[in-house]
């Protein structure tokens, strides 16, 4: 068992050492077969009695979410050997010539800007009205993702708009704007999702999947964030922003943190949360200006935004006339 449980990372390292892609899939293809070979051996230790149905469980499970990550691997490096037709780029460099969506943030701070790198019939999906300016080399197009009744779903029930901005370019750069606040970008790898709040998407590479989830009746009543939130995976770049800084929490296996549910921009779906009071008491919640809290569990990300929307708000209207 120690030599199988060895041979998963050690033909991994192996073949990533290795020159072609070609050779990458195979020797990921032996780590699969070790690691199915690992999952015999301890089914057969159980059944012998010789592990514990505890210990078992405990142990299947991690074999599980490592076959996900290898299957996740797998189809990442099938995706961009089909894009890449029958060219060999570099298999970890994004300049090596294969067809990653390369962007950079510029000026970071309040009021950042995404310059959005394309490679020929490379495309990248965008919040309609996203696009600031674009080289003469890039053709901008609406797309309704997840077709007509999955637009229609996010316009009506999450509140997100019912087209999307396609920009395809033969080759050049566009640059992609925000609302006041800061831009985090993070590369999906197939396996990791994402519970993103209303307006936080702005942007993605085309192997992004972006679909509408329903909350429970008390989260859509009581968590402000309505009762649909977007779910996001895939593979490729995924950008977000927020309104205000953007602060990334990282929490252990049951460790938990406790947000405010207007500070919230997403979170990973491996991680749990409920809706509490955010004192002993009700008039303590409401009083302070809390009222209610989401208290997530790991193991997962949290990020969370610095301002306050509704806050927001509420402070620009003291300074509205009011008609009579």
């Amino acid at each position: 068992m120690r030599r199988a449980a060895l041979s998963v990372p050690s033909n991994i390292a192996e073949g990533a050492a290795r020159q072609t892609r070609k050779e990458f899939m195979n020797y990921l293809h032996m780590a699969q077969g070790s690691l199915s070979e690992l999952d015999t051996q301890l089914e057969v230790a159980k059944r012998l009695g010789y592990l514990a149905e505890e210990a078992w469980t405990k142990l299947d499970g991690h074999l599980d979410r490592i076959d996900k990550m290898l299957s996740g691997l797998i189809r990442h490096q099938r995706r961009y050997k089909a894009l890449s037709g029958k060219r060999d780029p570099s298999l970890l460099t994004p300049n090596g010539g294969s067809r990653t969506m390369k962007s950079e943030i510029l000026y970071p701070g309040a009021f950042p800007m995404v310059r959005v790198y394309l490679a020929e019939g490379e495309t990248v999906k965008a919040e309609s009205g996203a696009m600031v300016a674009a080289s003469p080399t890039i053709d901008i197009e609406s797309k309704m993702e997840g077709g007509f009744l999955g637009a229609l779903s996010r316009k009506m029930l999450a509140g997100e708009k019912f087209f999307f901005q396609t920009l395809r370019a033969s080759r050049g750069a566009g640059e992609v704007p925000t609302v006041p606040g800061e831009i985090v970008i993070m590369d999906l790898d197939g396996i990791n999702e994402y519970m993103v709040q209303k307006d936080g998407f702005l942007a993605g590479a085309e192997g992004v999947k972006i679909e509408s989830r329903m909350q429970s009746l008390t989260r859509g009543l009581l968590g402000g964030e309505g009762f649909f939130l977007l779910k996001i995976g895939g593979t490729g770049p995924l950008i977000l922003n927020s309104f205000g800084a953007i602060h990334k929490v990282e929490l252990k296996p049951n460790e938990e943190y406790i947000v405010d549910n207007s500070h919230l921009v997403a979170w990973t779906t491996t991680t749990t949360y409920n809706i509490e009071k955010a004192s002993s008491g009700w008039i303590a919640s409401l009083t302070s200006g809390e009222g209610l809290v989401c208290r997530f569990r790991g193991p997962g990300v949290v990020y969370i935004q610095s301002r306050n929307p509704g806050s927001f708000g509420s402070w620009i209207r003291q300074f509205i006339p009011v008609s009579e």
